[in-house]
């Protein structure tokens, strides 16, 4: 091992690199870059992809809007952006592509009858891949 470092000296490193990236997605011009938003989905699908999926393979995800209807958006694949699946939703509900910069999407939870918006889906990540994370770490909580 040419830099051998402890489990706290890896710990630690990891914290400071966790809080760089997180800082480096407040600045709008480096997240519009298409090699930024190449580079984390990569990373995002092979840091949190077990099984692998095949081009060809299809989900299907509910959008719900924040008047309590849902939105089934069909035949996306597992590896599609968020932006694929905005331009979806826009095609679904008839938005045009010059009015998509006024909407977003956001992971949520509903308790007690309450929406809380637990963070925006940004557009180099897998909503996917995001939302299947979000609820195994979820299930490890409770």
């Amino acid at each position: 091992k040419f830099f051998s470092l402890s489990p706290k000296e890896t710990e630690d490193r990891r914290v400071l690199l966790e809080h760089y990236l997180q800082s480096i997605v407040q600045n709008k011009f480096i997240i519009t870059s298409s090699y930024f938003k190449e580079f984390f989905l990569n990373a995002q699908r092979e840091t949190f992809t077990t099984e692998s999926f095949d081009n060809n393979d299809k989900i299907n995800l509910t959008i719900c809007l924040l008047n309590n209807h849902e939105l089934i958006i069909e035949n996306l694949s597992p590896n599609d952006n968020t932006s694929r699946l905005l331009d979806a939703c826009a095609l679904k509900l008839q938005v045009q592509q010059d009015f998509l910069t006024y909407f977003s999407l956001y992971l949520y939870e509903q308790k007690d009858n309450q929406l809380n918006i637990i963070r925006p889906l940004y557009e180099f990540e897998s909503p996917y891949l995001s939302l299947k994370q979000l609820k195994k770490t979820y299930q490890q909580s409770c």
